[in-house]
């Protein structure tokens, strides 16, 4: 398994070691190394839900136009300025 893990080289400002460290200790984890990667990982997954249901509202959205726009026949209707 230690195989899988990647390891990211970053340089964080001692500030934020410090309130993340915290922050760790007050959700319960012993590093804030678990605390972050608990973090990303349900923002990643929240994130992927709201954009699933974002695309689901566009495409519902796309669908209802269209429906109003496009009669049953599948022909646009002419618009009352092109009738005159």
């Amino acid at each position: 398994m230690d195989e899988d893990k990647v390891q990211f080289k970053m340089r964080l400002d001692p500030q934020l070691v410090e309130r993340l460290d915290r922050l760790a200790a007050k959700c319960g984890y012993t590093t804030a190394q678990q605390f972050v990667i608990g973090a990303l990982d349900g923002y990643a997954e929240l994130l992927a839900v709201l954009l699933r249901e974002r695309r689901d509202q566009d495409e519902l959205l796309l669908k209802r136009q269209r429906e109003q726009l496009l009669p049953k026949g599948g022909q646009p209707q002419e618009s009352s300025a092109r009738r005159k």
